[in-house]
């Protein structure tokens, strides 16, 4: 038996055992997509664009990611190995170069359920905890203020998202698979093996989790968003435009359940239901042409759109109507 990051306990699936040996409870087979439902237009009005190239404070460069915890706004400033937080109105607040140790490449961002930021160092591996003012949470009560790292073998992992439960879900991008941790920050599985068939990983960028369990995986090689059972198996897929995992596609839930992909090399935002149909396409942030966006997030609480333009070195501020 083996326990899902969910907490249900269940025979191994055949698919992860060696030698293989026929099961009286196999995984469960495919199920359909989800009916194609008819969903409401949506556009997005460009509100503000913060930073510009440079290491000054509000200044980024190659920024890849945002989170919002109350009310402020925190950017992974990747290349210039930093965390930067802002107000809501693009005030600088504050910046931070690290944890126990510097940053090394701070990619990916995520809120748990305590509010606490995580911050995914996608060299060496870190996970780190930080609280709103950026404080490492080293003295937490749970003594916990970084996991994964070294001793969980990912090898330059670009995407991660927090489940409500405080599982994280990171995607393994030169391992070909989603790595799981336990709010305690204990790895609690794998998913994924190389290759372009169904139910299979090439370079993951991002993952994002439906209110069914449904893993909704960016592929940059094999140029697809992939729907995936948690038990590893292919609800479906739908091709993407074609782009490098290290500026690859990123995904967000929109307010009414529609999927938002960044589409690096086309310079687009685009819309998709949850079936793979394309709804919409955004090219511009106000008057400027949007030139690399990679990193994307909503803010549901006040409908605000956060993209990140690595070859602009800018953040574009959005409002979803």
């Amino acid at each position: 038996y083996w326990t899902r990051p969910g907490g249900e306990k269940e025979i191994i699936p055949t698919q992860y055992l060696w030698p293989g040996r026929a099961s009286a409870q196999a995984s469960p087979p495919p199920t359909a997509p989800p009916p194609a439902a008819e969903l409401p237009p949506m556009a997005l009005v460009w509100q503000a664009t913060w930073g510009g190239p440079g290491d000054a404070e509000g200044q980024f460069r190659e920024p890849r990611d945002v989170a919002v915890v109350g009310e402020a706004v925190f950017v992974a400033d990747t290349g210039n190995r930093r965390v930067q937080a802002f107000d809501r109105d693009g005030t600088f607040r504050a910046a931070w170069s690290g944890g126990q140790e510097p940053f090394e490449e701070p990619l990916a961002l995520g809120v748990d359920s305590q509010g606490r930021l995580l911050v995914l160092d996608s060299l060496p591996g870190w996970i780190y905890r930080f609280d709103v003012a950026g404080e490492s949470l080293d003295r937490s009560p749970e003594g916990i203020y970084r996991f994964a790292g070294p001793a969980s073998q990912t090898f330059h992992p670009r995407g991660m998202t927090v489940l409500p439960d405080d599982t994280v879900v990171v995607a393994d991008t030169g391992g070909a698979r989603l790595v799981f941790f336990g709010p305690a920050g204990n790895m609690a599985g794998r998913l994924g093996v190389l290759g372009s068939a169904p139910g299979q990983l090439n370079e993951p960028t991002d993952v994002a989790v439906d209110a069914a369990d449904v893993y909704y995986v960016a592929e940059a090689p094999n140029q697809r968003v992939q729907r995936l059972d948690r038990w590893g198996n292919s609800l479906g897929e739908w091709p993407i435009p074609p782009s490098v995992a290290y500026d690859g596609p990123h995904l967000a839930w929109a307010p009414d359940g529609s999927l938002l992909v960044t589409a690096p090399t086309e310079g687009a935002i685009l819309r998709y239901a949850p079936d793979g149909r394309l709804l919409n396409r955004w090219t511009q942030a106000g008057a400027a042409p949007l030139r690399q966006p990679v990193g994307i997030y909503v803010d549901a609480t006040t409908d605000t759109l956060y993209v990140t333009d690595t070859a602009t070195h800018q953040v574009h501020v959005f409002r979803i109507e």
